[in-house]
């Protein structure tokens, strides 16, 4: 295992990966976990990429961000330690009070860099913000106009089997769900409709492969507080997988997938209360919770935490 540089292979090759922990092979992009060991041998999970979404701003070290933007318009970058902690924040612009959604939105464009962001402006221009790889973005360009009809906004990736990371969007007017494919380039397709009465939800959260069976999925609260895991077909359709927790997540004023958090393979939620504190809800692997920590408070600075 040698994630580091040539000049740091012979300290990589003396640093053991511990049960529940994962590593990256950087030359072919294949994320190890090791699941348990004993002093005989080990259980590994391999696979390509990560199944948690890609939440990375800087390319290739693999370490999930998160985007929080305040009123003042400035935009911050939260990295993960990969431990369940915050590394230092960066400022990475300003002017983004004239955004009122943001999502991060993996690699759109098909440019390898990483990860790219989507934000819509007050007016319902939805922009694409092309990542740089090196914890930036390049000049936005618009997707088109006409979003402020919609309520909710999400790229849970491929949701039509194509390769390609698509959006959801929930019409404010009839709470219809709406797939709009992405072209893999950049671009958006004609929407196709998933289905009606989605406006009983409150809020919707992308979370990669949340289950690690190998599809693309997605966590919805509904009005009572309960949390829904949905599933892509790879065909365009999606289907409830399961219920994840009957109530009790109301207080929470905003629910974010964060990829692998802590670093032990699974994807991760952090849910934010209305009281700034910070709670890191740990993906145990298999479609459910693992460890519940509060990592952090002072965060009703922020108005949106992406």
């Amino acid at each position: 295992m040698t994630p580091s540089s040539q000049s740091a292979w012979y300290t990589d090759y003396q640093t053991a990966i511990k049960p529940a922990h994962s590593a990256w092979f950087s030359g072919v992009d294949y994320y190890i976990t090791v699941r348990s060991a004993t002093p005989s041998q080990a259980v590994v999970r391999i696979q390509a990429g990560d199944a948690a979404l890609t939440r990375n701003l800087h390319n290739h070290d693999y370490t999930p961000d998160l985007l929080a933007a305040d009123s003042s318009g400035a935009l911050y970058d939260y990295p993960g330690d990969r431990t369940g902690a915050f590394l230092p924040r960066t400022l990475l612009g300003r002017g983004w009070q004239t955004r009122d959604a943001i999502v991060m939105a993996g690699d759109f464009d098909g440019s390898g860099a990483a990860q790219d962001v989507l934000a819509r402006d007050p007016a319902g221009t939805l922009w694409f913000y092309p990542g740089t790889g090196r914890g930036g973005f390049y000049a936005p360009r618009s997707l088109g106009g006409g979003w402020q009809t919609m309520n909710a906004l999400l790229a849970p990736g491929d949701l039509t089997g194509d390769g390609n990371v698509d959006v959801l969007a929930r019409r404010r007017s009839d709470g219809v769900l709406l797939l709009y494919p992405g072209t893999g380039t950049g671009g958006l397709r004609s929407p196709i409709t998933i289905g009606k009465g989605w406006g009983v939800m409150t809020s919707f959260v992308s979370t990669g492969d949340w289950d690690l069976n190998g599809t693309s999925d997605f966590i919805v609260r509904n009005s009572a507080g309960a949390l829904l895991l949905y599933s892509g077909n790879a065909q365009g359709g999606i289907s409830l997988v399961r219920t994840l927790a009957s109530g009790g997540w109301n207080p929470y004023v905003s629910i974010t997938g964060v990829g692998d958090w802590d670093g032990d393979g699974a994807p991760d939620l952090l849910a934010r209360k209305s009281d700034g504190s910070m709670w890191l809800f740990a993906g145990n692997g298999t479609g459910g919770f693992g460890t519940i920590v509060r990592i952090g408070g002072g965060w009703s600075a922020y108005r949106l935490a992406v």
